[in-house]
C-alpha cells in the first residue's frame, strides 16, 4: 500500500520546493498534499511552487490537494504556482486552492497560477476543483489564473471558481 504524505511550509530557490524531477528522469506515483510551499527568487525565475518536472521527465499519477503554494520572483518569469510540467505527468486527482504565480520584475511574466503545462508536455486527466488561484505580474503579461497549457491535457473534470490572471496586459 502507498503511504500518504503531507509536504508543508517548504521554501526553495528557484524551482520545485518539494519535488524537482530532473531532465530524463522518472518518478513513481505521488500520493500527498502540498500545503504552503514556495519556489522564490530575487535574481532568477521561479517555477513550480511544489513540483517541478523538467523536459523529457516523467511523473506517474498524482493524488492530493495543492493548497497555498506559490512561485515568486522579483526579477524574472514565474511559471506554475503549484506545478511546473515540461515533461509527462499521469493523471492528477485533487483540488487546487489559493495557489499563485507572482512576478514583480519589469520583464517578469506570470503563467499558470496552479498549473503550467509547457510546449510538448503532457498531463493525463485532471479531476478536481480550481478555487482562488492566480497569476499576477505587476509589469508584464499574466495568463492562466488556474491553468496555462501549451501542451496536451486529457479531460478536466471539476469546477473553476474565482481564478484570475492580473497585469497591465492580462489574459486567461
Amino acid at each position: 500500500n502507498a503511504q500518504y504524505k503531507v509536504f508543508k511550509d517548504i521554501t526553495t530557490t528557484p524551482n520545485g520546493s518539494v519535488i524537482y524531477n530532473a531532465q530524463d528522469k522518472s518518478s513513481v506515483n505521488i500520493i500527498a498534499d502540498f500545503i504552503n510551499n514556495s519556489a522564490t527568487s530575487t535574481s532568477f525565475w521561479a517555477h513550480g511552487g511544489a513540483i517541478y518536472n523538467y523536459k523529457n521527465s516523467t511523473i506517474g499519477n498524482i493524488t492530493g490537494d495543492f493548497i497555498n503554494n506559490s512561485a515568486n520572483s522579483t526579477t524574472r518569469e514565474v511559471i506554475g504556482g503549484a506545478i511546473y510540467n515540461n515533461g509527462t505527468i499521469g493523471n492528477i486527482t485533487g483540488d487546487f486552492i489559493n495557489n499563485s504565480a507572482t512576478a514583480t520584475g519589469y520583464y517578469a511574466f506570470a503563467y499558470g497560477g496552479a498549473i503550467y503545462n509547457g510546449d510538448n508536455a503532457t498531463i493525463g486527466n485532471i479531476t478536481g476543483d480550481f478555487i482562488n488561484n492566480s497569476a499576477t505580474s505587476t509589469k508584464s503579461n499574466a495568463e492562466g489564473g488556474a491553468i496555462y497549457n501549451r501542451g496536451t491535457i486529457g479531460n478536466i473534470t471539476g469546477d473553476f471558481i474565482n481564478n484570475s490572471a492580473t497585469s497591465s496586459s492580462a489574459s486567461g
